[in-house]
């Protein structure tokens, strides 16, 4: 349920990051266009596209903390082993949820109405590794998951009961 939320969170992320690019390109636009520019307006505009780029690392940044939190906490959950066959079962089921999500990521930036609006443009543009990684989300959530299950049941059973 964890790396469920986790995808969603990401996927949220990474859509609001796009739009909000593309909302401020077409703002930035319409006031080039209405000649309203002054010295303090441009610094705004530049210093708003050059720092736009950091929130690809830092998405990237916060998918990686996400993983290395959920491996850590996971290692102080004491287990049955024979919830690592639900698990691998659970592997199957968030492969098809995380595909379902990729592929509705991929409509809405990817898609001919998208490339009309300028959508698709301002993903490859500004935010190209979240895109990327967005597209991989099926993979890299089994992977984890396939990660935090050894986690999970490699550690000792020592000292109390399940």
């Amino acid at each position: 349920m964890q790396l469920v939320l986790f995808m969603s969170v990401i996927v949220g992320l990474v859509f609001t990051s796009i739009i909000t690019y593309y909302i401020i390109d077409n703002f930035y636009t319409g006031m080039d266009d209405m000649n309203l520019n002054n010295d303090a307006m441009n610094t705004a505009e530049t210093h708003v596209r050059t720092q736009f780029a950091m929130i690809d690392y830092a998405l990237i940044f916060f998918m990686i903390a996400l993983i290395g939190g959920l491996v850590i906490t996971t290692f102080f959950i004491p287990t049955h082993p024979i919830f690592f066959a639900i698990n691998i079962l659970g592997i199957f089921v968030l492969i098809f949820i995380g595909i379902i999500m990729s592929n509705t990521f991929g409509e809405l930036t990817q898609s001919e109405g998208a490339t009309d609006a300028g959508i698709k443009a301002a993903a490859d543009e500004m935010l190209p590794k979240s895109t990327i990684l967005i597209n991989l989300l099926p993979f890299i959530a089994a992977i984890v998951l396939g990660i935090v299950s050894i986690v999970m049941f490699a550690k000792g059973q020592g000292g109390g009961g399940y």
